[in-house]
């Protein structure tokens, strides 16, 4: 009886005797990640009418054992088990596999597909459909773990959940802490500063991806340029924040710390005609007024509406502290509001499109704080970005750690579906979101 996957080629058994049989018995053992007993198996692919001890019987059996590379046997009560071992997987690309990490790669592929075919996105349909591929990254992400084993104690096993930027609270907050941090070291050095907001003009770019893409190197090269142009040579310490616009258009706040203002004229010359991205830059000066940064004007600027110079920068990272808080149903629910409002748009595909017309409108004010998200995510955008003067001894350290590299990296995958004796006394780390582990 053949198993139902599909089983790789050059095994080690290949061309050997009953190396069909062999194939079935290690593609269903890869199945049944937590064990199974020996004459189960044989039962299942091999010979229903099997019974312990007769040829099928041992002939599983030592297949088992003259491979402990791929499986791990034992006895539990009356019967002797196998089960595979983490090295079994990486012959097999079954679902059940570690190496199997989370199935966002279509979700990822179609969303930044639809940003390299737009230079703009105007419509909600459109904010919908990229939420929802970001929503089917989270629904795939949500319940897996990374596992790694103990290199002393190799029965040792650490299953930490599988953490990213937008899955996870605290990641965020300990974002948010460089973020604020990098402002209080600056109130200790300097007394001025000047933010400067670099514009896109979608015109001169192919696609949202492009222009987004090139972003940053661009950034670099100005700070460059004016440090050459009005400074001594160095660059100002300064804190990078790059954002989408409400149609998606990537722009970038820069603020130099340290220096009392930047002339606009040449500012806007070199982005647009040696940058070639855009004509539209505005310069805001800020101070430092006992140890918290403020507007300089006696008003902040009106696309600033009334928040401080911090809070006006950080509505990235507020917007990403609640969609990790959400659970994926939300983000997917949001996602369906969106394309509700003007159908659904065909540049993503994620498989879950709506055409229900009566609009949640919680769910849609959700869905047009969140679908920005997903451009960052489609681009591998930060956050943000902060020079290390900027940062803490802690933040900067880029030493080895003991603790760290006692432990070996095993694979990716849902808790169910590691090998058993991997489950089997582990330490589980997750946070405090979503049930735990069964």
């Amino acid at each position: 009886m053949a198993g139902s996957g599909v089983v790789p080629r050059n095994l080690p058994w290949s061309g050997h005797g009953r190396a069909e049989d062999k194939n079935s018995l290690f593609e269903y053992v890869c199945e049944n990640p937590e064990g199974v007993p020996v004459v189960y198996a044989v039962r299942s692919v091999v010979n229903p009418e099997a019974n312990a001890g007769d040829a099928d019987h041992r002939l599983a059996h030592r297949f088992f054992e003259n491979h402990p590379e791929l499986f791990k046997i034992d006895r539990r009560r009356d019967l002797i088990w196998v089960e595979p071992t983490v090295d079994a997987f990486h012959l097999t690309p079954s679902k059940h596999s570690p190496k199997h990490t989370d199935g966002d790669g279509v979700a990822m592929s179609n969303v930044k597909n639809a940003l390299k075919r737009r230079r703009t996105v105007d419509e909600d349909a459109a904010r919908g459909s990229l939420l929802g591929g970001l929503a089917a990254k989270r629904e795939a992400t949500e319940e897996r773990f990374v596992a790694f084993e103990n290199r002393d104690v190799p029965s040792t096993h650490l299953l930490v959940q599988y953490r990213t930027r937008f899955n996870s609270p605290s990641r965020i907050a300990d974002q948010r802490e460089t973020f604020d941090s990098a402002w209080g070291h600056a109130a200790e050095h300097f007394e001025r500063a000047t933010m400067v907001t670099l514009t896109t003009d979608p015109s001169r770019f192919d696609s949202i991806h492009s222009a987004a893409t090139s972003l940053m190197d661009d950034v670099n090269r100005l700070k460059s340029w004016y440090a050459r142009r009005f400074g001594d040579g160095s660059r100002p310490p300064s804190l990078v924040v790059p954002e989408f616009t409400s149609r998606s258009l990537p722009h970038v706040h820069v603020v130099m710390f340290g220096v009392v203002s930047v002339p606009h004229g040449p500012l806007s010359h070199y982005w647009d005609g040696h940058r070639d991205r855009g004509r539209v830059v505005w310069c805001d000066s800020l101070t430092n007024r006992d140890g918290t940064w403020l507007w300089t004007s006696s008003s902040s600027p009106e696309r600033a509406e009334g928040r401080s110079p911090r809070s006006y920068l950080s509505k990235s990272l507020s917007t990403a502290a609640t969609f990790a808080r959400a659970p994926p149903s939300e983000v997917h629910e949001a996602a369906e509001a969106l394309r509700a409002v003007d159908g659904v748009d065909a540049d993503v595909d994620d498989g879950d499109a709506s055409t229900d017309a009566d609009v949640d409108a919680e769910a849609l004010r959700r869905g047009r704080e969140w679908w920005s998200l997903a451009c960052h995510w489609a681009t591998d955008m930060k956050w943000f970005t902060v020079s290390p003067s900027l940062k803490t001894d802690d933040e900067t350290d880029d030493g080895g750690d003991d603790e760290c590299s006692r432990w070996r990296f095993v694979g990716v995958a849902r808790h169910d579906e590691f090998p058993g004796h991997v489950v089997r006394g582990a330490i589980v780390v997750r946070e405090h979101r979503g049930r735990p582990p069964p």
